[in-house]
């Protein structure tokens, strides 16, 4: 077998010791059952992010039951006392008669009740971190039944699909939650070999936006990146204090001035960067589908001198807006300042690539990679009217729109009471049109739009208000 990897990043320094705890534990290499491919990956990318977000963390990787179960009693020592601490889980685990356990790589069941001297109960988890105030269990376990094969274990066992059962809300101490990847009984695929879970990538893509929000926000919101049939479980103990407690207490550290990033100062903080300026009646708009940060990505770019830009940068999953500002550096080299909710929240450097028929750039920000291109295309003259009707949130809305272009439209929204703002956009990503919202008052939102021809040619997407709200639009012909 081969030997668990045990990284153990200690405490040296005192002004590191209210830093708060991580415990992860990877099992991917079974001796005794099914290998699995992914969760050894999941706990360094874990690892990675946890790390960043200004943790200790203490990872343990193919660990067998003595190497498992003292690494419990000795991270339970360094958490007494402690804010805050997690406890990331990622392999095979069970449910017997109700009670749940994750299971060492050397792990051998051959008949009903053996999991309770090879395998490390959930109940036991529990019991150890009760000594931090808020402690977050977070098990992305149960692809099967691991010993469902085995004969002996079939015979003194009533063997399901597989999953963990419901944790009781008196087996949660004070300031406690528990996230499972799936619902209770359900279970969970492993992902691609050579990469992570479903439910880690998402776990992973919240993190990556994470800093500054409380831990009930952080495990609502990672929602956004799982499919429908997949959704996490998530159960607190019901003290209304721990509700209070997790709602208060960020999972990662919000970033202050001389770290990585760069944060406003308290009190300045508002939806849009300082000095954003909007798009100058899209003119010298470019529009681009990329990949930010492993999703699918959106970015319009407006110049508003020909080396300085402004736009924005919708994420496909979630609907996510980041506000965007930089310039070329240098003739094949961006630099770009991404914003989300007052702060800036990512810096990328890009280079230009040289790709036949298309207009790429490439490059990483301090936490991931990101990369965009154009297709280049004939604009040719048009003359295209279109009238639609439909909603935006619960308000009635009329859509007219022309196109001038293959690429450019203009048009005119009608709300209820009288209501007109004026649109200017870009259809240049074939059935994604890049909208700019004008009123009265000037520029007051902005919008992707996606086409469907299901019943009829329709656009729907969620319009970003300037004022930080969002709502959705939804128009057919």
């Amino acid at each position: 077998m081969k030997l668990a990897c045990l990284l153990i990043l200690m405490c040296v320094f005192p002004s590191l010791s209210a830093k708060p705890l991580a415990l992860l534990i990877g099992n991917s290499d079974y001796e005794n059952c099914p290998k699995l491919d992914n969760p050894v990956n999941d706990v360094g990318l874990v690892s990675k992010r946890l790390t960043e977000g200004g943790y200790n963390v203490t990872l343990l990787k193919d660990a067998n039951l003595v190497e498992m179960t003292k690494g419990l009693a000795r991270f339970s020592e360094k958490a007494k006392g402690a804010e805050k601490v997690v406890f990331f889980y990622a392999g095979h685990g069970i449910e017997v008669d109700g009670s749940n356990y994750i299971i060492p790589v050397d792990a051998r069941l051959e008949k009903k009740g053996d999991q309770k001297w090879e395998a490390l109960s959930l109940t036991n988890v529990l019991t150890e971190l009760k000594v931090a105030k808020v402690k977050v269990v977070v098990l992305d376990c149960c692809r099967d039944d691991p010993f469902g094969a085995t004969r002996s274990w079939r015979r003194t066992r009533a063997v399901s699909k597989g999953g963990m059962a419901a944790v009781r809300t008196n087996q949660l101490s004070r300031g406690s939650m528990v996230v499972y990847s799936g619902k209770p009984g359900q279970t969970v695929p492993d992902g691609v070999k050579g990469g992570n879970s479903p439910f880690t990538k998402a776990w992973n893509k919240e993190l990556l936006r994470a800093q500054g929000k409380s831990i009930m926000a952080v495990f609502s919101d990672m929602g956004d990146f799982l499919p429908s049939e997949n959704k996490h479980w998530v159960k607190i103990d019901s003290d209304g204090e721990s509700l209070a407690l997790l709602n208060r207490t960020q999972l990662l550290k919000e970033l202050a001035k001389g770290e990585k990033l760069e944060v406003a100062p308290q009190g300045k903080v508002a939806p849009v960067p300082p000095e954003f300026v909007h798009h100058r009646l899209d003119r010298d708009t470019l529009v681009y589908s990329g990949i930010y940060e492993e999703d699918e990505a959106y970015f319009a770019l407006s110049w508003n001198s020909p080396r300085e830009f402004t736009g924005y940068c919708f994420l496909h999953e979630g609907g996510t807006l980041y506000y965007l500002n930089g310039e070329l550096v240098a003739p094949a080299k961006m630099e770009i300042s991404l914003w989300y909710q007052g702060r800036k929240v990512r810096f990328a450097r890009l280079n230009q690539v040289k790709n036949l028929g298309a207009e790429s750039w490439e490059g990483k920000t301090n936490l991931g990679t990101v990369s965009f291109s154009k297709e280049k295309s004939n604009k040719k003259n048009a003359s295209i009217k279109a009238d639609y009707a439909g909603s935006l949130g619960v308000e009635d809305a009329k859509l007219s729109l022309r196109w001038t272009t293959v690429e450019k439209v203009a048009g005119r929204l009608e709300l209820d009471k009288g209501r007109v703002w004026r649109l200017v956009g870009d259809n240049s990503l074939k059935g994604t049109m890049f909208i700019n919202v004008y009123g009265a008052n000037g520029h007051q939102a902005v919008a992707v739009l996606k086409r469907s021809s299901f019943n009829g040619v329709s656009w729907s997407g969620q319009l970003h208000f300037n004022d930080g709200h969002k709502e959705l639009l939804s128009v057919r012909r």
